[in-house]
C-alpha cells in the first residue's frame, strides 16, 4: 500500500504490534507510513481527509461496530473508497477464533460463552451495517475451503466440455456468490464509495 499512496497511517490500539511494524517498516526502508496508537471508534483523523480506508477483520472485535462505520465515512473524501472484511458467522466450517464447527449457528448468548470478545457478521448483519453510512455497498465472499476441490474437480470437468476457460473463469465467482453459497461464505468482504454531498447552494438576498 506504501506504494501506491503518497501517506499511509496505520492505527491499531496495541502498542506492542505498532512497535513490530515500525521495525519492520525500518527494516524495509519505508518512511510514507505513520502509524498511529488509537481506538477505532475515535479516530484521530480530520474529516474528510482519506482517499482509502480499509479494515480487515478488525470489526468482529470492536464493541460500538456503528462507530467504526461512522468514523471510515467521516474520515472519507467524496467518492473515497471503504473496504471491510470480516469472518462470516454462518462459515460452515471450523470458525477461526473458537476453532469450532458451526459455532455460528449458536444463539448469541450461547457464542458468548465460546467467545466473550468476537462478535460474528453474518452477510445480511454486515450488509446492513455498512447500509447505516454508505448507499451502495458490494459484498463479495471467499468461499468455504471444502468449496475449491469441488470446483476444481467437478464442477471444471463438467465446465470445460462446454466452455472455453475465459467463460469459466467468469462463471464459477458468481455462483460462488449467488444464494445460498454466498451465506455459508469463510468471510465476506464489502466495498463502499462515500458519496459526493449534494449541498444546496446559499444564495444571498
Amino acid at each position: 500500500m506504501s506504494r501506491k499512496f503518497r501517506e499511509v497511517y496505520g492505527i491499531d490500539i496495541r502498542l506492542t504490534c505498532l512497535l513490530v511494524c515500525k521495525k519492520l517498516l525500518t527494516e524495509n526502508k519505508i518512511d510514507n507510513v505513520h502509524l498511529l496508537c488509537a481506538d477505532a471508534e475515535r479516530l484521530p483523523l480530520s474529516d474528510n481527509y482519506l482517499d482509502y480506508a480499509q479494515s480487515k477483520n478488525v470489526i468482529e472485535h470492536i464493541s460500538d461496530r456503528v462507530a467504526l462505520i461512522t468514523e471510515a465515512h467521516r474520515c472519507l473524501r467524496e467518492n473515497g473508497i471503504f473496504l471491510l472484511s470480516s469472518p462470516n458467522r454462518y462459515f460452515l466450517g471450523r470458525e477461526s477464533h473458537s476453532k469450532m464447527f458451526w459455532v455460528g449457528f449458536l444463539p448469541r448468548s450461547l457464542m458468548r460463552r465460546h467467545f466473550a470478545d468476537v462478535y460474528l457478521l453474518s452477510y445480511n448483519e454486515l450488509r446492513d451495517l455498512m447500509a447505516r453510512m454508505f448507499d451502495k455497498v458490494h459484498i463479495f465472499s471467499v468461499p468455504p475451503g471444502y468449496f475449491r476441490p469441488i470446483v476444481s474437480s467437478f464442477l471444471k470437468r463438467l465446465y470445460f466440455r462446454f466452455t472455453s476457460v475465459k467463460t469459466l473463469e467468469s462463471i464459477i465467482p458468481k455462483a460462488l456468490n449467488s444464494f445460498p453459497l454466498i451465506y455459508f461464505a469463510r468471510s465476506h468482504t464489502a466495498i463502499a464509495i462515500k458519496p459526493p454531498s449534494h449541498k444546496k447552494p446559499i444564495t444571498f438576498i
